[in-house]
């Protein structure tokens, strides 16, 4: 993903430098969109799992909504501040039961751990050619809540290879104490403005610890985001 920005920023670099608002303009940018998020050295453990005692942890798909206030300091440079409701975390795979002998398991299904968080960027833009900006910054984001999700099931196969499944099932719907309550990450991404409409990706490498557990210390957020937004610039 570096080398590609490099590319996009030497192939503009002889184009001349353009913003879509005039110097000295305040914009105020509503946005929405989707989160592909992922947390770094994540697993989790289930004790009945036949197979392994750890699930790695997988791309979850989530959303965003949320305000930037921009600032146009000159043609090639903007600032901008935002306000926004952030989804991240992560997705398990189901247990599997492939190759078991006959007997009765626990299965666990639609495993994820969802994390909401109060996201503040603080991003500079440089407008590398008409309507497109490269954008880098910092950014804090305050832990709202977060769940671990599972749908627990129970199963019995049958020396004929059947299946039966009994019970209601039951699920897990907890909130866990060892999150981190504050991160800091850097976003580093690209935009396009068209007639006031901003389409925005990023991609959020997370610095801080997920969890304060101390089984936790390497897990970092890893979060892309795809947004559109409207542009209402005013003096």
């Amino acid at each position: 993903m570096r080398k590609a920005f490099i590319i996009l920023a030497l192939s503009l670099a002889s184009t001349h430098l353009h913003a879509q608002s005039p110097a000295g303009t305040f914009s105020l940018i509503p946005r929405v969109g989707a989160t592909l998020s992922n947390i770094t050295n994540e697993s989790i453990m289930f004790s009945s799992d036949p197979n392994t005692d750890t699930n790695k942890g997988k791309t979850k798909l989530g959303m965003m909504a949320g305000i930037d206030l921009q600032y146009q300091f000159s043609a090639p440079l903007a600032i901008s501040l935002g306000g926004f409701f952030q989804q991240s975390g992560c997705t398990y795979a189901d247990t599997d039961l492939s190759g078991v002998t006959a007997g009765e398991y626990e299965v666990y299904q639609h495993n994820r751990t969802t994390l909401n968080y109060l996201a503040v960027p603080l991003m500079g833009h440089l407008y590398v050619a008409k309507d497109f900006s490269l954008n880098l910054g910092v950014q804090a984001s305050f832990l709202l809540s977060n769940k671990m999700h599972s749908d627990i099931s129970s199963v019995t196969i049958g020396k004929d290879g059947s299946y039966t499944y009994t019970g209601n099932g039951d699920m897990i719907d907890e909130e866990s104490k060892y999150v981190n309550k504050f991160e800091l990450s850097i976003p580093l991404g690209v935009s396009y403005e068209k007639e006031h409409v901003v389409i925005d990706a990023r991609y959020l490498f997370g610095l801080s610890k997920v969890f304060t557990s101390p089984l936790g210390v390497n897990n970092r957020n890893r979060t892309f985001i795809l947004s559109a937004g409207y542009k209402f610039d005013f003096k």
